[in-house]
C-alpha cells in the first residue's frame, strides 16, 4: 500500500494514520480507547476516522464493541509514504531482482543460500501504473556443503549476517522501492501472489 506525503487519509496525515495502525497491527481486537491512544486524538476527534476505516473495509466489528483489524489494516501498518514508482520502472526492478537471484544461485561459494522461489504480490497485481513499490516474496535454502569440504566455522552471528548480505543482495540495496517478505508469511496471511521465478536446480548446475 502506498500513502502519498502530504496528502491526508481519512482527514489524517498519512505519518500518524500509519503509526497508529502500526501500533494496534498485532491485536486480534481493540476498543475505540485504544484507537484514541494509538492516534493520540480524543474520541470526538478518533471516532469518525475509525468510522472511514471500518466503511472502508479496513477494519471489522467484533462483540461488546470491539473492532478487528483486516488484511487492509496489516497493510495499512506497512504502508510507504512515497510518491510512488511507476509501472515502467517496477517491471525494470524485478527484471534485475530475478537476475539477481539467478547470480546468488549460480555462486555457492559466496552465498550460504540459494533462492527456490520468488512471487511478487501487493499493487504489482493490480492495474495502477503508480506502485507504492515492488512488493517481492522469497524462499530459500542453505546450500548442501559437498563432503569433501572442510567444516567451515559456524557460528549465529555469521549465519545472520550472511543471510543479511544476500538479501541485501537481492533487494539490489533499495530498500526504498523493493519490499521483501518471506513467501510463508505472504501464504499464511492469505495475500494473493504470483510466482515469477522458480530453482532448476539441473538447469543451474554444469
Amino acid at each position: 500500500m502506498r500513502l502519498t506525503p502530504n496528502k491526508p487519509l481519512f482527514g489524517v496525515k498519512p505519518e500518524i494514520l500509519r503509526d497508529c495502525a502500526f501500533q494496534l497491527r498485532d491485536r486480534d481486537s481493540f476498543r475505540i480507547d485504544d484507537f484514541c491512544m494509538a492516534i493520540g486524538a480524543p474520541a470526538e476527534e478518533a471516532r469518525p476516522v475509525l468510522e472511514h476505516l471500518l466503511r472502508e473495509g479496513f477494519v471489522g466489528t467484533g462483540n461488546d464493541e470491539q473492532y478487528i483489524p483486516t488484511i487492509q489494516f496489516l497493510q495499512l501498518a506497512n504502508a510507504k509514504i512515497t510518491e510512488g514508482l511507476s509501472r515502467a520502472e517496477a517491471k525494470a526492478l524485478l527484471q534485475r531482482v530475478t537476475k539477481r537471484a539467478r547470480d546468488i544461485n549460480a555462486r555457492p561459494e559466496e552465498f550460504d543460500h540459494h533462492i527456490t522461489r520468488l512471487a511478487v504480490f501487493g499493487s504489482y497485481l493490480g492495474n495502477d501504473e503508480v506502485l507504492g513499490d515492488l512488493d517481492i516474496a522469497f524462499d530459500c535454502q542453505r546450500n548442501p556443503v559437498p563432503n569433501d569440504t572442510p567444516a567451515r566455522r559456524w557460528s549465529l552471528r555469521k549465519s545472520m549476517a550472511d543471510f543479511s548480505k544476500m538479501l541485501s543482495f537481492l533487494r539490489l540495496r533499495k530498500p526504498g522501492q523493493i519490499s521483501l517478505h518471506t513467501l510463508s508469511e505472504i501464504r499464511s496471511l492469505g495475500i494473493p501472489y504470483k510466482v515469477v521465478f522458480e530453482y532448476e536446480p539441473r538447469k543451474n548446475q554444469k
